[in-house]
C-alpha cells in the first residue's frame, strides 16, 4: 500500500483477476503495487515428453521442511561457570612445576 488505510487481504484469486479488500469494512482510496511471479506451464508432447521451450530456465524444486531440533537453555549462572572454568584451564599452562 502506498498510503495509510486499515490493511489489506487479497480474496477471489482467479486466472483472470483478484480483488484486494480493506480490513475492518475499510473504504480507503490509496493506490497500492503489485508484481507477478510465476514459472510458465509444462508443454507436453504426445509421448508425454516436457517440451517446453523455457524448461531449463526455472527454479529448482524448494527444499523440503527443515529438521526441527532442541536447543539447549543457558542461564547468566551457567555462563558464569563456564567462563571460570575456560579461566582454570588457561592458567595451567602458567603453573610453575
Amino acid at each position: 500500500m502506498e498510503g495509510n488505510c486499515n490493511g489489506v487481504y487479497v480474496d477471489n484469486k482467479t486466472k483472470t483477476g483478484f480483488d484486494v479488500i480493506e480490513l475492518q469494512n475499510g473504504q480507503s482510496n490509496v493506490k497500492f503495487s503489485w508484481s507477478v511471479v510465476a514459472n510458465r506451464a509444462d508443454q507436453i508432447d504426445e509421448q508425454g515428453n516436457v517440451v517446453s521451450k523455457h524448461v531449463g530456465v526455472r527454479f529448482p524444486d524448494g527444499p523440503g521442511p527443515l529438521e526441527s531440533m532442541e536447543l539447549e537453555t543457558t542461564t547468566k549462572e551457567n555462563k558464569k561457570s563456564e567462563i571460570k572454568e575456560v579461566k582454570k584451564s588457561e592458567l595451567e599452562q602458567f603453573k610453575i612445576k
